[in-house]
């Protein structure tokens, strides 16, 4: 078993130390934990499911010459939809809590960002220049300085620790915590988003934030009305901005007389983007977009003390991934047409294409395709190895192809298939607790999750509900209905169904409570649409038998848990396989209840991790106070005893040592009355 695919944490970004001994330290601390021996059961199940791929590919005839000519058909399709520009951009911040805390230290007047540094001497350092996180019992992120040495985010802190103090060099001996990531730190990280939010907003109007840390932009508009057409100056485009955003609010973009009258505008000023392309030859608009990007990543860290790594590309998929070609503190720009997207692909890892997680990746390298442009190169193979969808998303990843590609009429895409939303918790078999999370879940999922950006509501038939148990073993429940629902009054009723005959089938209720432990409850609505559908629905009417068109779905093992195929970021599945773009960009963000931001939501999925390592060393620690405490019980018993026989030793050598003349027979001094002398050397006849 390959213990590079069962240790994630220590991914290659950032990383100069030895890979082999990172995973090795990791592996050593983490080994007997239950999340590790979960993962270990479902990397044997992966195992077993990558045998089965390669005897059907050994038992199966190759492939007809009608598949591969539909292969190639597709590929020349898909290639043909290449963009002529590249103004798709997303900005993605440099370990953001990090340096949040860093530009609170400056803002303070700590300006070089001293630090005591190892902690316990009178030395300080730059922040930047020793190994830091933020964080305690588990990283939220960290320094560049620290991911050298294989910290990442959501790794338990003493594995952290270990990490630096083993491999640690030129004085790094320590890992130094900046501060832990509380709900109070929050408001910071809130405040320097925004921030930051508002500068984009000057370049594009319409840009889409999917965390704190990260935002996709369109420059078209911007570039266009800048170099294009009589060309506007910045604070000219602010005030189209201002103008365009005032019509929103009051409502303007909705008559057809105002947005007759908008679109002319934007053509005079040189904003519409069909216009300007004639104006603007693609390689001058290829250098513009990179000065715009230039001038705008100087200007985020001018006003916010904070750095940002931009990728520019034809599409937001590969913008995504050239955002962290060059971190940090860099931008890389990706050159539209079909040979540079190529080329730029062709080294990449599979990992690095958004909805290839773990698990398929091992799948791919167990057939010997490690890099997107082998997995481009063996397209027939993909396609006898995995399912049409899958397959047919794969060629859609090795070609870099985004949903916004599309044309009208080609038949790829058709925008999102799914929505969803999940949460992690402190494990929990308390029923009411578990209704009360599900029940928030799926408020944020109909109100965040369920509305476009325009105001426009998505309406899904299948609902899916997503359990995951202490022990990280999953399960499923799933119903489709005959009619759309969107709103929580509509969805509400079928997810608490779901719930309560899953605790039927399983057999799982015990007095209020569950018979097993939760740590995560997700609600997800796929086949979307949307349009005003059907209204609403009584709870008899979605569940009754009259005139319905409504079937349940269980996906289970035998134990009613399912074989999970792996990661979250393992999109290889019916619903991405339709060439659902929204899905890669912003599908289930557990974080969106509790915490905003991406590396929250890993950090929850390494608490339990965390969890059984603190029982282990609280009992640890228990045992040895307890030890300790006999110990100098026995110690002071000792001490007691040794002094009694002190007392004693003096007491019978002053007896000896007394003059006998005087004494009286029986023992007694001159003076009378015996004494302590006579007494105990009564006691030494006797």
């Amino acid at each position: 078993m390959s213990m590079n695919h069962l240790v994630v944490y220590a991914s290659g970004k950032g990383t100069d130390s030895n890979r082999a001994k990172i995973d090795s330290i990791i592996y050593r601390l983490s080994c007997n934990s239950t999340y590790f021996k979960e993962q270990q059961r479902k990397d044997a199940l992966t195992d077993s499911r990558i045998s089965k791929m390669i005897d059907k590919v050994r038992s199966s005839p190759p492939l007809p010459p009608s598949t591969k000519s539909s292969i190639e058909a597709t590929t020349a399709r898909l290639r043909s939809t290449r963009r002529t520009r590249s103004l798709h951009i997303v900005v993605d911040m440099d370990a953001f809590y990090f340096s949040c805390h860093c530009a609170n230290m400056k803002e303070k007047g700590n300006y070089e960002c001293l630090v005591r540094y190892p902690k316990n001497s009178n030395k300080m350092r730059k922040i930047t220049d020793v190994p830091a996180a933020v964080g305690g019992g588990v990283v939220t992120t960290s320094n560049y300085k620290a991911r050298k040495y294989g910290v990442r985010s959501a790794m338990a802190g003493f594995i952290a620790e270990k990490l630096v103090s083993e491999l640690g060099r030129d004085g790094d001996i320590e890992l130094h915590w900046v501060e832990r990531a509380e709900e109070g730190n929050f408001t910071l990280y809130r405040r320097k988003s925004a921030e930051v939010r508002k500068i984009l907003l000057e370049y594009d109007d319409e840009l889409k934030c999917y965390s704190l840390d990260e935002c996709y932009m369109n420059l078209g508009r911007y570039v266009g009305m800048r170099f294009g057409g009589r060309g506007m100056t910045h604070e000219e485009i602010q005030k189209v901005w201002e103008k365009r955003r005032k019509g929103k609010e009051e409502g303007n973009e909705n008559e057809e007389g105002n947005e007759g009258e908008e679109n002319e505008q934007d053509e005079d000023e040189g904003g519409n983007e069909d216009s300007w392309e004639e104006l603007i030859s693609a390689k001058d608009s290829n250098r513009y977009v990179q000065l715009v990007v230039s001038e705008m990543r100087l200007k985020v860290e001018k006003s916010t003390l904070l750095t940002c790594s931009a990728g520019i590309a034809p599409n937001s998929i590969l913008a995504k991934i050239a955002s962290d070609e060059n971190k940090p503190n860099g931008q890389c720009f990706v050159e539209a047409g079909d040979e540079p997207v190529m080329k730029f692909l062709e080294g990449l890892s599979t990992r690095k294409m958004g909805g290839i997680g773990r698990v398929s990746q091992k799948t791919l390298e167990a057939f010997s395709i490690k890099t997107l442009g082998e997995l481009y190169a063996n397209r027939y193979l993909v396609h006898q190895v995995f399912s049409s969808k899958s397959a047919s998303f794969l060629l859609r990843a090795s070609l870099g192809y985004a949903d916004e590609d599309r044309k009208e009429g080609d038949g790829e895409g058709g925008g999102q298939k799914s929505a969803s939303c999940e949460s992690t918790f402190r494990a929990t078999s308390d029923l009411k607790v578990l209704r009360d999370h599900l029940s928030r879940i799926t408020t944020t999922l109909s109100e965040k999750y369920m509305v476009k950006k325009d105001g426009r509501r998505l309406k899904g038939k299948t609902i899916t509900l997503r359990v995951k148990l202490s022990d990280y073993q999953r399960f499923c429940r799933s119903k489709t209905v005959g009619f759309a629902v969107s709103s929580y009054s509509e969805i509400w009723p079928i997810v608490s169904k779901l719930f309560d005959g899953a605790c039927k089938d399983e057999k799982i209720v015990r007095g209020g409570g569950v018979g097993f432990t939760v740590r995560l409850l997700g609600v997800a609505v796929s086949s979307l649409g949307e349009g005003d559908g059907e209204g609403q629905k009584t709870l008899e009417g979605l569940w009754g038998k009259e005139g319905r068109k409504e079937t349940t779905t269980t996906t289970t093992t035998k134990e009613g848990l399912t074989e999970d195929a792996g990661d979250r970021d393992d999109l290889i599945d019916d619903t991405v396989a339709d060439g659902d773009e929204e899905v890669l960009l912003s599908q289930c963000s557990s974080a969106g209840d509790e915490y905003e931001g991406e590396e929250q939501a890993s950090l929850k999925l390494a608490q339990e991790l965390m969890k059984s390592y603190e029982e282990e060393a609280k009992k640890e620690r228990e045992d040895e106070e307890r030890s300790r405490a006999l110990a100098l019980k026995l110690e002071e018993e000792e001490r007691k005893e040794m002094k009694t026989r002190e007392l004693f030793g003096r007491l019978k050598r002053g007896a000896e040592s007394s003059p006998k003349k005087g004494r009286r027979k029986d023992g007694g001094g001159s003076g009378g009355g015996g004494g302590i002398g006579s007494f105990f050397n009564k006691k030494v006849k006797k």
